[in-house]
């Protein structure tokens, strides 16, 4: 079995990547260099120069692949927390309480499926005020049978 979500980065996540790709190399220059020296064995160098000039490009969307190879993951994506991603991609813009409240469920058993959700990436918090507000990062779940 394998697990595969799609995570779309929005623009103020890539620009904070961005911004520490500055802070560790300096320019895309510099890293460009590093990365095209011929004693460099750092996959990590190429990778991070790729992202990022592929990030500089005007309208660029960083999009991130997950695949999970074994069954663990569906320990993770229980019936109830699909539901409340599935909401959160419907609905969107609702706190916790308000989540509960929608869902008909206990708001200590939403607020935990919910930082399940986000362990595993498929969801991230917001802050709005004293509200914590969850945003789906991923729209797209599929489970392959087979390789």
């Amino acid at each position: 079995m394998r697990i595969e979500s799609e995570i779309i980065y929005d623009r103020s996540e890539t620009d904070k990547i961005i911004e520490g790709f500055k802070k560790k190399y300096g320019s895309l220059t510099a890293l460009q260099q590093k990365a095209s020296m011929k004693k460099c064995t750092s996959p990590e160098l190429v990778d991070d120069y790729m992202v990022w000039k592929s990030l500089e490009k005007k309208g660029a969307v960083l999009t991130e692949i997950h695949i999970w190879k074994n069954a663990e993951m569906m320990n993770q994506l229980t019936t109830r927390r699909l539901e409340l991603l599935e909401h959160i991609l419907k609905y969107g813009n609702q706190s916790v309480m308000e989540l509960s409240s929608v869902t008909k469920r206990n708001y200590k058993n939403v607020y935990d499926d919910l930082q399940a959700l986000e362990k595993i990436g498929l969801i991230s918090f917001r802050t709005s005020g004293r509200k914590k507000i969850p945003t789906a990062r991923t729209s797209n779940i599929a489970i392959k049978f087979g390789e």
